[in-house]
Parts: C-alpha cells; sequence; structure tokens
C-alpha cells in the first residue's frame, strides 16, 4: 500500500502542471481586483482630477525551470494625474494583482501587455477650436519663438501640449475617443473630397501619420497621431497606448494638391 502511494506521488511530480497563456492569467488577475481599482478611480474623481494610466507589463520567456517567474512592470500616466494617483494603482498591482498569478504556471513567448485604466472623470476634450486658433496661427507661423508656445500651452493643459513644431499633442486615451470626435466635428468641414495621398504628403511634412485634414477658417488642420518618443524608448508595449494624438495648423499654399479640390 506503501509503495502504490509512493507511485501515485512520483506520477503526480512528474506530470507538468497546466500552462495557461499570460493574457488570459492576467485578465483574470486584474478582474480580481477591479473593486481597488475602482477606488482609486474614485479618490482621483474626489481630488478633481481625471486621466489615465498605463500598466505596462514584461512577461519572460517560459521556461520550465522556472515556472512561476513574476512580470516586470512599469506605469505611465497621463497629464492630469498625479504622483498620488499611480502610486495607488501601483499598491494594487503589487497586492492583489500579481499574488493573484503568483500559483499559476502561465506561457510566454516573451509578451509585453499593456492595461488601460481610466481614473476620475470627464465630459470634454479641448477647449473650442475658435477659442485659440488666433493664438495657434501666431505659433504656426514662428513655432521656434518659446513664449507663444507657452501662452498657447496654458490654454491647453492639462490635456494638451504644444510641440517644438507648433503642433498640438494629446495622450491617445480610449476614454477620449467619443469627446474627440465631438470636438473635431465642431472644429472645421473634414475633407472628404480630397485624394488621400495629397493628405498624406502633407501629414508626412509634419510627421503625422493616419492623417485626416480639416478646413478651418481658411487655414487647413490636419489631424493624426504620433508616436510618445519618451515612452518608446520602454520596453514595447502595444503601439497604441504609445500615441499621441496630434493636430497641426498650416495655410493653404498653392503647391498643396489637396487644398486646390
Amino acid at each position: 500500500m506503501l509503495a502504490g502511494a509512493k507511485l501515485i506521488l512520483v506520477a503526480l511530480l512528474a506530470t507538468p502542471p497546466p500552462v495557461f497563456e499570460v493574457d488570459q492569467v492576467l485578465d483574470d488577475a486584474w478582474r480580481s481586483a477591479a473593486d481597488a481599482l475602482g477606488a482609486c478611480s474614485a479618490k482621483t474623481a474626489a481630488a478633481g482630477r481625471a486621466g489615465t494610466l498605463w500598466v505596462d507589463f514584461a512577461f519572460r520567456e517560459f521556461e520550465w525551470f522556472r515556472p512561476h517567474q513574476a512580470p516586470t512592470w512599469t506605469v505611465r500616466r497621463s497629464p492630469g494625474l498625479a504622483a498620488a494617483d499611480a502610486s495607488c494603482v501601483r499598491a494594487v498591482v503589487t497586492r492583489r494583482v500579481l499574488p493573484g498569478m503568483s500559483s499559476i504556471t502561465f506561457g510566454s513567448r516573451g509578451q509585453a501587455i499593456t492595461k488601460e485604466l481610466a481614473l476620475g472623470t470627464t465630459t470634454g476634450y479641448l477647449p473650442p477650436l475658435a477659442s485659440f486658433l488666433p493664438l495657434w496661427r501666431e505659433v504656426a507661423r514662428a513655432p521656434s519663438e518659446p513664449t507663444r508656445r507657452a501662452r498657447l500651452g496654458r490654454q491647453l493643459r492639462p490635456l494638451a501640449a504644444v510641440a517644438s513644431d507648433g503642433c498640438l499633442t494629446v495622450h491617445r486615451e480610449e476614454r477620449l475617443q467619443r469627446a474627440r470626435e465631438d470636438w473635431l466635428a465642431a472644429s472645421g468641414r473634414k475633407v472628404t473630397t480630397f485624394l488621400q495621398p495629397d493628405i498624406d504628403r502633407l501629414g508626412a511634412t509634419q510627421n503625422v501619420k493616419e492623417a485626416m485634414a480639416f478646413t478651418v477658417d481658411g487655414s487647413v488642420m490636419l489631424a493624426g497621431v504620433r508616436l510618445d518618443p519618451r515612452a518608446g524608448r520602454r520596453h514595447g508595449p502595444p503601439d497604441w497606448s504609445l500615441q499621441l494624438e496630434t493636430y497641426c495648423l498650416r495655410p493653404p499654399s498653392p503647391s498643396d494638391g489637396a487644398t486646390r479640390r
């Protein structure tokens, strides 16, 4: 009888544990911490702040002799959030998310997975374009002039910043997409009859990808995305979480094929 028990024990030890995909394991652990993450959002809202946090998890490639390796992780925050907001989420990840993964064997091919978390509440996007268009035109004509860029930046904080080339940049957050569409619709007429190659060519001159064009009171506004260069130096989470919504203003030029249509 004792020998039989030993054989069963040996068989159990020789049987490899089940292996779960890292995204499934992380999703389950993240859901289990939903109440604590919600409490962080409530604290942010009570402080009158709103924004998005991105938690970037980096998993090492799976090795059978190290089946329970915890991922490394970092936290990024959008403008409008404070260090206290990130600290709250870090504590939840440490105390609730990672322990939820510790007793599970998970397989990885070296993935990087980003979790996006909206904190606080927001109801709008940028101020109405008409309210800062005259100043933006001045900045667009002389983007190297820091005083004008600073004045424009103060009107758009905390959501947007003014890049060195005079374009506006906003972190690409899922929570803002509906408000962004409404802001664009109220800002100008979308150029739907232009050839897309013309718009792409204009976008290339301003480092704007996925470019759309809008006519704005005699000027052309390009809307698209850029990669956040600071976040791009980190490990590789999905591109969407490193993108900036970008808006560039330029006067129409006879040489622009799009503006002639």
